[in-house]
């Protein structure tokens, strides 16, 4: 774990900057730029058994690529966030589940608000971004305004974001889907994404560009394959919003 503190930048000298098995953590600070880094494998040697979660039980970890809590006027760039070394999928089960070492790859919470992030590639992941940790955290109310443009979006299985409370601007960026994939852009609780000229490109067996996924309330939006989406919303549980102003 890695402190971030305020009026700070942390920039990666040449091609190959790497910071591995690391966590990022800017917590109650402002002002602060991380830019051309791989941040890669931010791996949990103890990961929490939580029997209740999803009903089924889960592994929980303690450990994001970069967490942003209660941090102010940030900006991501050129950064590339990834399992990379120890993937998720090459542990073993126990309890009939995946024993997961990885939490995020960006979650910002706690409060945190102004962020921007761009032109920086997330790959190889379960959970990619969380914008808002709970449904009752609602002193989130007025904040995470939260950017995200010119990303690329690889390999990832869910939260390209899930946003609570947040007000998001998702534009200009990539997402390359695989059959393991089960939603995008998640608007949770009063939460809206205003997302537009964003690329999505699935497998050929998710042709249909609406469905219901099993187990949701609720069907999700999709663009087609290889196609460009426009103010396109998904929610995992909730009916897609009508998109809000720009966040900046």
């Amino acid at each position: 774990m890695l402190p971030v503190g305020s009026n700070t930048t942390i920039v990666g000298l040449g091609d190959s900057a790497v910071l591995k098995g690391a966590s990022l953590q800017v917590k109650n600070a402002g002002n602060v730029i991380i830019r051309n880094l791989d941040v890669r494998d931010a791996y949990d040697c103890f990961p929490v058994w939580q029997p209740n979660t999803g009903g089924l039980g889960d592994w929980k970890t303690a450990y994001d690529n970069i967490w942003l809590s209660g941090a102010t006027h940030v900006w991501v760039d050129h950064v590339t966030l990834s399992d990379k070394g120890h993937p998720d999928a090459g542990e073993p089960t126990h309890f009939a589940r995946n024993y997961l070492r990885h939490d995020g790859l960006l979650d910002i919470t706690g409060g945190s608000d102004l962020v921007t992030v761009s032109w920086s590639r997330f790959t190889g992941h379960d959970k990619a971004m969380l914008i808002g940790n709970g449904d009752t955290a609602t002193g989130d109310r007025g904040r995470l305004r939260v950017t995200l443009h010119h990303n690329e979006f690889e390999s990832l299985v869910q939260r390209v974001p899930r946003v609570r409370f947040g007000q998001v601007h998702v534009y200009n960026n990539r997402y390359e889907i695989t059959d393991d994939h089960r939603y995008s852009l998640g608007v949770s609780t009063e939460s809206k994404i205003y997302a537009e000229n964003n690329a999505f490109h699935a497998p050929a067996m998710w042709r249909s560009p609406t469905w219901s996924r099993a187990g949701t309330a609720a069907p999700c939006t999709r663009a087609a394959p290889s196609s460009t989406a426009s103010r396109s919303t998904c929610s995992p549980s909730t009916t897609p919003t009508t998109p809000a102003a720009s966040a900046t």
